[in-house]
């Protein structure tokens, strides 16, 4: 029988080998850099951990407490596969005002601004990087200071580290953080409210407080999601933020009398303020001579975020005002010795003339949600502005 085979051509020729080859090598590439950027993420977050811990236990070393909300978990592990391109989402909701990295350098640039200031008593360099409370008091300090080289400034803006970055979640103007940093030559560890009125202004510290032994301070959000800034009206807390002011200066002036003693837990600064108003008294009225004291909270100066278990962290601002009047009769006024720095304001050691005497105050509360905790007071810082004579 005849054999019959058939064939065909095969073609050999791999035209795609090549192009495959080449896209499964830049697949392997991207995985690897997918990958490393995993990495790097994870040894970033276990360094900003350890970073929170380690300003946590310096915090804690001040006699201050304060604890940070990790609100934020990014991802440790790399994609399993290879992520689609996806047109990034519109945010929902506004990123924080001012990062850590920011916030020490910012804080770095208004310590250098104030502390020249300082040196030289220049009010219009202060002007430059302090506002608010802060600028008022340290301009009324620096005319005090020209006149009495006795008087002691307030202390430096706290720039030496940064503990916390308790900053706010805005797409607005004004933007607020608030910073608790510390200061090693007065020894201080300081709350401090930093305010940038719009987009291109330079932030300035808006007020300055010196957390007190003990003070507990309640958790924030981490700095990277950022707080909510309230309103001076907002409700839900023991005191709106701008009626904690007015409230805490009727405390100072009436002690256990006053209608809102029961709203603030009972603190050092207030004990120590009564305590001085009682020793004037009694040392003044024996020389036939009265004292009478007047506080006044500022409910326009105020500054509250809220904190990660509800409460509210404000700082607000009392002005106070001592008046002396010399013992009188119908043919005799008597004479009052001026103490200092008040007889330095005024160039004046004695007078038959009321003496006044001012100081401006500035404090931070934790406010508590709701009608059963007490306000808290952690920070205070008096500062004395001035001195006049009559009526």
């Amino acid at each position: 029988a005849q054999e019959i085979s058939i064939t065909w051509p095969n073609d050999t020729s791999t035209p795609w080998a090549i192009p495959l080859m080449l896209i499964g090598g830049g697949i392997v590439v991207v995985g690897l850099i997918v990958g490393g950027f995993g990495l790097r993420g994870r040894k970033r977050e276990a360094e900003r951990r350890r970073a929170r811990q380690e300003r946590r236990r310096k915090l804690a070393e001040t006699g201050a407490a304060f604890a940070i909300v990790p609100v934020i978990a990014l991802a440790g592990c790399a994609p399993e596969e290879l992520p689609q391109a996806e047109p990034a989402p519109a945010p929902t909701e506004a990123g924080p005002a001012v990062t850590d990295d920011q916030v020490t350098a910012i804080l770095g640039r208004i310590g250098e601004s104030v502390a020249t200031a300082d040196g030289d008593l220049d009010a219009e360099q202060l002007e430059k990087r302090a506002s608010g409370p802060a600028l008022e008091q340290r301009k009324a300090a620096y005319e005090v200071k020209d006149a009495s080289d006795d008087f002691t400034l307030p202390p430096a803006i706290a720039t030496d580290e940064v503990l916390v970055n308790h900053t706010s979640a805005t797409d607005m103007w004004p933007r607020v953080t608030s910073v608790i940093a510390t200061d090693s030559d007065s020894d201080t560890t300081q709350l401090l409210v930093l305010a940038q009125q719009d987009a291109r202004a330079d932030y300035t510290v808006w007020s300055q407080t010196l957390l007190q032994p003990g003070a507990e301070i309640p958790e924030v959000a981490d700095p990277r999601e950022g707080s909510e800034l309230l309103a001076p009206d907002a409700e839900g807390y023991r005191l709106p933020p701008a009626e904690v002011a007015a409230a805490y200066a009727d405390v100072l002036s009436k002690g256990e009398d006053s209608d809102s003693a029961g709203a603030f837990e009972e603190d050092a600064f207030v004990n120590q303020s009564r305590s001085n108003q009682s020793s004037q008294r009694e040392a003044l009225e024996s020389g036939g001579a009265e004292v009478s004291f007047d506080f006044q909270g500022d409910d326009a100066q105020v500054s509250a975020m809220a904190a990660a278990d509800g409460s509210a962290i404000v700082t607000g601002v009392v002005e106070t005002e001592s008046t002396i009047t010399p013992d009188s009769t119908e043919s005799t006024t008597g004479t009052l010795t001026i103490p200092s720095p008040a007889a330095d304001v005024l160039g004046e050691t004695e007078t038959s003339e009321e003496l006044h005497q001012t100081s401006t105050v500035v404090v931070t509360w934790v406010v508590p949600a709701g009608e059963d905790d007490p306000i808290r007071m952690v920070g205070v810082n008096e500062i004395f502005t001035g001195a006049s004579l009559g009526e």
